[in-house]
């Protein structure tokens, strides 16, 4: 199939969900659809509100605050270790795909498809970044071989179903959701090992980790259950359309779980490297 980019004049209008297009319409979430226009007036639309407005905001600030980490991990350190480094990279490289989707999905189906396939497949390929990260400190030798060998075959498969043997935009969020929670497994496996460890080992002096492991966990659990299930907009179709529906929870409980994931590696460095 080709795809042909939209142009970047023309105007937009915000819609009901009976006006919209059908590709654009999500269940249960009934205003603030913004449709047609060129590419200029869609980037604009960041600084209007309809209901991807969050969506967009909530991806520059996890790109920002990740920056900000990363300073401050080079501040204290003097140098960058690789985890942190990959931690940043599964953000900032994702992030301007994301930002593109929310934005420009009420050009066109086309355009929808595009920016729809380039931000899973990064979502997906930043599951081997983060996956490394978070390995970095907690495996060695032949455990952490076989670990990303594994985790490499569950990236495989995910593209394959998303990508391949079923186009991405023909997925109900459901199954979507139930795909991207095994690279989710994965990768946050060395957390749960750390955790465990932690958890037996210093259980006498410290939690270490745990409350980290437990964080990540539960923003995940939060935002799956929240994605899959269309919650809270199916409680009361119409009431959170451009605030609190369930896309907007996953982006901010990831945003939470990232910051976490950062403490995470901060503990575990300066165990690694004591200062």
């Amino acid at each position: 199939m080709e795809w042909t980019l939209p142009p970047w004049g023309g105007e937009a209008r915000i819609m009901r969900a009976e006006q919209a297009p059908r590709y654009l319409r999500r269940e249960w979430i009934e205003s603030g659809y913004r449709v047609g226009g060129g590419m200029l007036a869609a980037a604009r639309s960041l600084f209007t509100f309809h209901n991807e407005t969050i969506n967009a905001w909530t991806m520059v600030f996890m790109s920002s605050t990740s920056t900000l980490l990363l300073v401050y991990v080079k501040l204290i350190f003097e140098y960058v270790p690789l985890p942190f480094a990959l931690l940043w990279m599964s953000v900032v490289t994702h992030m301007p795909f994301s930002v593109a989707l929310h934005l420009f999905i009420g050009i066109s189906e086309d355009s929808r498809k595009f920016w729809r396939t380039c931000d899973i497949f990064f979502m997906q390929f930043n599951s081997l970044l983060l996956s490394a990260a978070f390995a970095y400190y907690v495996m060695d030798g032949l455990c952490i071989i076989l670990y990303a060998a594994c985790a490499f075959v569950v990236f495989l498969r995910t593209v394959y179903v998303t990508m391949i043997r079923t186009r991405i935009w023909r997925l109900p969020k459901p199954e979507l959701a139930r795909e991207m929670s095994y690279l989710v497994f994965t990768y946050c496996s060395p957390l749960v090992v750390q955790g465990v460890k932690d958890l037996v080992l210093l259980w006498n002096v410290s939690l270490g980790v745990l409350p980290h492991v437990i964080g990540v966990i539960f923003c995940m659990e939060i935002a799956y259950l929240c994605y899959s299930k269309h919650l809270p907009e199916k409680w009361s179709p119409g009431r959170f359309d451009l605030v609190g529906n369930s896309h907007q929870i996953l982006h901010v409980m990831g945003l939470v779980a990232h910051v976490l994931q950062w403490a995470f590696l901060l503990e575990l460095h300066a165990r690694t490297y004591p200062f």
